[in-house]
């Protein structure tokens, strides 16, 4: 590789075919950006049914002019993508690879680090999956930093990575013109707009819902715009029916991020009601349309932006009633409404302009080019840490990736000798290294309390996706005596297969039978847990409906890793 100080750097952003619009958002903003001392290039990365023309136009990535991508078949390995996306990487002959949520971008970037290639995390989201990926892979990085300040300690508070962040926030930035859009009050309506993935998990959604109720009940006349897409809208739209059919709500599905700005300034406040986030972007964006915003307490680092009663609303997470009561407020005194969101405005110019952020970007990529290098055999521990981030390997993939690095660390033609030669690296363990999720950190100390208290008939609810990622509780607990699933019996993908898949669940999944709720009431279970993230509270509504005298536990009755797990007898 030449040297990095006679030429533009050339800086790769990894993206998930399907991951989070916000980090779509940021690659196509800093693609955006011509600056002299480094180029920065959005790749996306995924299966081949994933990374298509159509995906790619609908998302924030769409209108890149110089995106890449890097993909592979369904079957592939683990292994062959890492090697899949080290290839593209080279091909670009990127400087620093900037990994966001993505794992192939830590492996790859740290294989590649004896060239001269390094890898940098900039860190967007709180949520468990984020986490997750950090847990596994952040060892990987040369440098690294957040979005907020609040994340920054969050991620500092993991212990993963390695030393202390570049910066202690680097946002996105957004586009804000040089006066706000002219706020048009309306004495009749309050003009509200969520602008979001609509989720339960992280996002709260079905708050929305409690919120359009509080203020119908309140008198007030209102508007709720919801725009986005996400896994909540079936539910979201079923509870909201009456306030649908009287035009109080409208759910409009996806909006293009360049029409955004115009759509802000058709309303009048924000809202944000998460439980959960980094750097939410859409109050940056709403504010910096001249809109005040209206938040909960786990909006993250948006808490950094607003100052309540000042630019927006700051009410505590799930409180709902008390979002509603200062909503009315305002639709008393209209008056404050422009007020506040011209201070949001300033806020945003001050905060969160190109001009304001855009020197820390520099310094970002400026300490991972002169970050030192990773030991060889520091990177390869790493390596089988973080393969477990994208799947499972076998020993044979593994010795497969192993020799032929040791090979290029040994030769002169390809960047070497790093090490001497590559024998010296057939000691090298072979064995993926496995690094609880949290789920199955949840799962476990949910199956320790119940133990503990003396629960020996457990079943878990749900057979999908979260299950799914909890083959080591399974293999560590024999009081997981069923697997209960509303579908189980449909025509799913087979016995033992354990991947779900068809039209419904397998007949057994890690050993343990799939039964459905009548079968598992005849199995006398004294416990069932919810195994779903996303639909858990509304699983365990269900389930208390018929599980008998079984005790019912959620796992994710709030965000906090470190509290114990609540249980309720149902």
């Amino acid at each position: 590789m030449e040297p990095t100080r006679n030429r533009q750097l050339i800086v790769v952003s990894m993206h998930d075919a399907l991951g989070i619009s916000g980090v779509g958002v940021a690659g196509a903003r800093m693609a955006a950006l011509k600056r002299p001392d480094a180029k920065w290039v959005p790749m996306v990365v995924g299966t081949h049914e994933e990374v298509t023309d159509e995906n790619i136009a609908n998302s924030p990535l769409g209108g890149v002019e110089e995106l890449c991508a890097a993909t592979w078949p369904k079957d592939a390995s683990p292994v062959q993508q890492v090697l899949t996306v080290r290839e593209a990487l080279r091909t670009l002959s990127a400087d620093v690879v900037v990994t966001n949520d993505c794992p192939h971008g830590f492996i790859a970037g740290a294989l590649d680090g004896y060239r001269g290639l390094r890898t940098a995390l900039s860190h967007h989201g709180s949520g468990r999956d984020g986490m997750d990926v950090l847990y596994r892979c952040g060892v990987l990085a040369d440098v690294w930093c957040a979005v907020s300040g609040e994340l920054t300690q969050r991620v500092r508070g993991l212990r993963v990575m390695r030393g202390e962040p570049c910066s202690q926030a680097m946002p996105v930035y957004v586009d804000i013109d040089e006066e706000p859009a002219p706020w048009l009050p309306n004495t009749r309506t309050l003009r509200l707009i969520y602008a979001g993935r609509i989720a339960n998990r992280n996002k709260q959604a079905m708050d929305l819902v409690r919120l359009a109720d509080e203020l119908f009940a309140r008198g007030v006349r209102f508007r709720l715009t919801i725009v986005g897409e996400g896994p909540a809208e079936s539910a979201l739209r079923a509870a909201s029916g009456g306030h649908l059919k009287a035009g109080r709500v409208a759910i409009v599905g996806k909006v293009g991020t360049p029409r955004m700005k115009d759509v802000f300034a058709a309303h009048d406040v924000g809202i944000l009601v998460s439980e959960s986030e980094g750097m939410p972007l859409v109050v940056a964006e709403c504010m910096a349309a001249g809109r005040a915003v209206a938040i909960t307490r786990g909006c993250g680092g948006a808490l950094e932006l607003v100052r309540d009663g000042e630019n927006g609303i700051i009410v505590d997470t799930g409180d709902i009633n008390a979002m509603a009561e200062r909503l009315q407020q305002l639709s008393i005194k209209r008056d404050r409404i422009g007020i506040m969101g011209q201070a949001a405005f300033e806020t945003a110019k001050r905060m969160c302009g190109v001009t304001a952020i855009q020197d820390r970007y520099a310094a970002f990529v400026q300490a991972a080019v002169d970050a030192h290098p990773m030991e060889v055999s520091d990177v390869w521990n790493g390596v089988l840490r973080a393969l477990g981030a994208i799947g499972e390997c076998s020993v044979e993939q593994i010795v497969q990736l192993r020799d032929l690095w040791a090979a290029e660390l040994s030769s002169p033609a390809l960047g070497g000798p790093v090490v001497p030669t590559g024998s010296a690296a057939t000691a090298w363990s072979c064995e993926q290294v496995h690094v609880a999720c949290s789920a199955e950190r949840r799962m476990t100390a949910a199956l320790m309390e119940l133990r503990l208290s003396g629960k020996r008939r457990i079943g878990l609810y749900g057979a999908g996706a979260h299950t799914r990622r909890l083959r080591a509780c399974f293999a560590a607990s024999k009081d997981i005596i069923a697997i209960v699933d509303d579908r189980a019996g449909e025509v799913g993908s087979g016995a033992g297969s354990g991947a779900g898949g068809g039209a419904g669940p397998p007949d057994v999944m890690f050993g343990v039978p799939v039964v459905t709720p009548v079968r598992a009431v005849e199995l006398g279970l004294d416990a069932l847990v919810m195994s779903s993230d996303e639909y858990e509270v509304a699983m365990a509504a269900r389930a208390r409906g018929w599980c008998g005298g079984a005790q019912v536990v959620m796992l994710y009755a709030n965000n906090s890793e470190d509290r114990s797990v609540r249980s309720e007898a149902a």
